[in-house]
């Protein structure tokens, strides 16, 4: 599967063989994660070579149609922007998929500031609505991820912590062909601090997440 955050329009005629890749993720207050700004990386030289990535994005993926049979977006985690991506990354891995960047740039997005977003009246996801009651959804969708990743102390933590949907657990859960411990290695995330790793060595070495394909 290819997956990566695209650039901005506006590098639309960039020439420099570079690729957008996601090298880390960010552990937030609230125990969700989220991924951090794709950065600039050389391009492999073999053609037939790619750069593996535990991070799933939204921005672009790219994959056969049996992805969305076999590990479905979770319907129940409504409200979800934090976390989305994430239970998405841990969820392909564990049934046996294997993510990589795109050796090159096919589709671009039109990112927007908070400026931006004001004077054109560009409207977004968390512009509008009643967030009294969005915030109570979005939480109990947060206590749903945090179980399938298996963060009991961070639920037990919340004042309703028992109040968690468990509906189709199996079906929009974790897979059986690999642990999640082995995901929480390759994405570089240690609970016990907490902190993620970094896993690019310096902006131009990414020889360590080459994959060769035949």
């Amino acid at each position: 599967m290819l997956t990566t955050y695209p650039r901005h329009v506006t590098n639309v005629k960039d020439q420099s063989g570079n690729i957008p890749y996601i090298c880390g993720i960010e552990v937030l207050a609230d125990g969700m994660y989220r991924n951090k700004q794709a950065i600039e990386m050389k391009a492999p030289k073999s053609k037939t070579a790619f750069y593996r990535t535990p991070f799933w994005a939204a921005g672009l993926a790219f994959s056969r149609g049996h992805r969305v049979r076999n590990v479905p977006n979770d319907k129940y985690l409504e409200f979800i922007f934090n976390g989305e991506e994430t239970d998405l990354s841990m969820r392909l891995f564990t049934h046996g998929y294997d993510l990589f960047t795109p050796r090159t740039i096919q589709v671009w997005h039109y990112y927007t500031s908070n400026k931006e977003n004001k004077d054109k009246g560009i409207k977004k996801f968390w512009s509008a609505g009643d967030w009294a009651f969005r915030r109570k959804v979005e939480s109990r969708a947060i206590r749903r991820f945090l179980t399938k990743m298996h963060r009991a102390d961070k639920i037990a933590q919340n004042a309703e912590a028992n109040n968690i949907n468990n509906q189709e657990l199996q079906k929009y859960g974790l897979g059986k062909k690999r642990s999640l411990e082995e995901w929480y290695t390759l994405a570089g995330l240690d609970f016990q601090k907490p902190v993620t790793k970094e896993r690019c060595k310096t902006s131009s070495d990414l020889s360590h997440l080459l994959h060769e394909t035949s």
